[in-house]
């Protein structure tokens, strides 16, 4: 029963997150606004998530796991699982920009340093596929040490000397992480380039990371 109780609750401040930062946005949304509008104090918000950086990863994650599976019609992940995890994250960022609010959110969601699990996964699966060895920890780093590279480029993209676009920093993402992994870096373009071309086949499937679905 407490673990009903507790499981209810959590899915209860995720969905009130989730319309805030549809409705107001990221950046105006705090623990304080969250806690005020579930009519709790923000001890309990506390004891659930440590911050807001955690729903909105947590948000992400789940959403990412659910466009998974509408895009797998698509390709087969058994069959090319580096393929797959870099068309993936290509689709879902696609449907992302095509809502404001959702791709401020996906921006600053990673302005703190976050591991995702099923990206490490990813990682030590696609390696082990290619017969190269590498360990969870291994994996862990090459996922942290990149995933804030998404929010460092965008928001810092004035100290460099041209500017840069949304799919370059995405490149520059994988090309980091897969090379540090053991891949050759024309390895990773190879692959992403396929990835690319793969992607325009595919229709915008209308997949929100907020708000309701098309």
């Amino acid at each position: 029963m407490e673990y009903k109780k507790g499981k209810e609750t959590k899915e209860k401040i995720l969905s009130t997150v989730k319309q805030s930062f549809y409705e107001v946005g990221f950046k105006k949304t705090t623990m304080r606004s969250i806690a005020d509008a579930l009519g709790t104090n923000q001890a309990l918000i506390y004891y659930y998530f440590d911050s807001k950086y955690e729903l909105a990863h947590r948000i992400i994650d789940e959403h990412f796991y659910r466009a998974s599976t509408v895009f797998k019609k698509y390709i087969d992940a058994e069959e090319d699982l580096f393929l797959f995890s870099l068309l993936l994250v290509r689709a879902v960022l696609r449907e992302i920009y095509q809502n404001p609010r959702d791709l401020e959110l996906y921006l600053h969601a990673y302005e703190k340093p976050y591991c995702d699990k099923s990206q490490v996964e990813y990682c030590m699966l696609v390696c082990q596929e290619h017969g190269m060895s590498v360990d969870k920890k291994m994996a862990e780093i090459a996922v942290l040490s990149t995933t804030s590279v998404w929010s460092q480029l965008y928001f810092n993209a004035k100290l460099l000397s041209s500017p840069v676009d949304l799919d370059e920093i995405r490149d520059t993402t994988d090309i980091l992480r897969w090379c540090y992994l053991g891949f050759s870096r024309e390895e990773v373009l190879e692959k992403i380039k396929e990835a690319k071309q793969l992607l325009e086949t595919i229709p915008i499937q209308g997949i929100p990371l907020l708000g309701k679905m098309n």
